[in-house]
């Protein structure tokens, strides 16, 4: 993952948040605010399976490439989870219509809105790259910036995966009991 860079991050960064604020306004209120919800729990869904779905990796896999499977794990997590909300929304279509608020308030929330699921998209990006150890030397400012709202938000894995490999011949269920929390 030598291509995410802190120039990458700044423009993940303006895209996902401009993007948030352009799909807000165009899908109305109501969608902007569920998507927005999507992705907040998304984010706390992935930071509470992460864990167990990267050790069972580790148990599949001795010589798993860590560098590259701690961002994978935690961006297919992630990624599962925003297109079920997403499939949810499609089948449900909330309009615009249905929900009037006075005056411009309609479109401040849907672009508000917008731009809070662009930021926790973004901030999922961050997080799965801070848990690799090589994240410090290509993303230092971003990490920086990331790593204090992450903790504020009450994630959990906001800091390099160090762990011992499993062990030849160990079970699952002894490996996952000796895995370090």
């Amino acid at each position: 993952m030598d291509y995410v860079t802190d120039w990458m991050m700044l423009a993940l960064a303006l895209g996902l948040c401009a993007g948030g604020v352009s799909l807000g306004r165009r899908a109305g209120p109501l969608t902007a605010c569920w998507l927005a919800g999507g992705a907040w729990l998304a984010l706390r869904f992935a930071d509470r399976l992460w864990r167990p779905v990267i050790s069972d990796m580790r148990l599949g896999d001795r010589a798993l490439d860590l560098e590259f499977w701690l961002p994978a794990s935690y961006a297919l997590l992630f990624g599962g989870l925003m297109l079920v909300v997403v499939i949810w929304i499609l089948l449900i279509k909330p309009g615009a219509r249905e929900v009037e608020l006075p005056g411009r308030l309609g479109e401040g929330l849907s672009a508000g809105a917008g731009a809070c699921a662009g930021l926790l998209v973004l901030l999922a990006a961050a997080q799965s790259q801070a848990m690799s150890a090589e994240a410090e030397k290509r993303i230092p400012r971003a990490l920086g910036l990331a790593r204090p709202v992450l903790t504020a938000l009450g994630q959990h894995h906001v800091a390099p995966f160090i762990g011992p490999a499993p062990e030849a011949g160990a079970d699952k269920k002894a490996a996952g009991r000796a895995a370090p929390r």
